[in-house]
């Protein structure tokens, strides 16, 4: 059984029904690979969710896996920012905090935004 972490942007496809992100995550749902969200992303995907439409967006949240960034995620988060800052790469907090989560539970990051993602250590799925 693989592990997946869902990123924004396929979520976002994916709660419109668009796409090959849709597809994907609609086929994974039905697999035995195990899907989830992190706190990063439940907090980005619901700042953009209309009021009417956030109990059905959370309760569908809740039947993903769910991973909390621990204190290793937190502190392999400000490395990325440090070490690709120093490089001239920007890499936002969240984004460094979403791939962090990725590598510290062994989850393939399932993004659209490949460029958000320049780490060698995170292993990456462009549905």
């Amino acid at each position: 059984m693989a592990r997946f972490l869902l990123d924004t942007d396929v979520l976002i496809s994916f709660s419109k029904r668009r796409g090959s992100a849709f597809q994907w995550v609609n086929s994974a749902l039905g697999s035995i690979d195990e899907i989830g969200v992190c706190e990063v992303v439940v907090t980005e995907l619901l700042a953009g969710t209309r009021p009417a439409e956030r109990l059905t967006l959370i309760a569908f949240l809740r039947s993903l896996t769910y991973w909390d960034a621990t204190h290793e995620a937190a502190v392999r988060a400000g490395i990325y920012r440090y070490s690709f800052a120093r490089q001239g790469i920007t890499v936002a907090t969240p984004d460094a905090l979403i791939a962090a989560i990725s590598v510290d539970v062994g989850a393939t990051l399932v993004t659209r935004n490949v460029r958000h993602y320049p780490m060698s250590d995170v292993t990456l799925l462009v549905p």
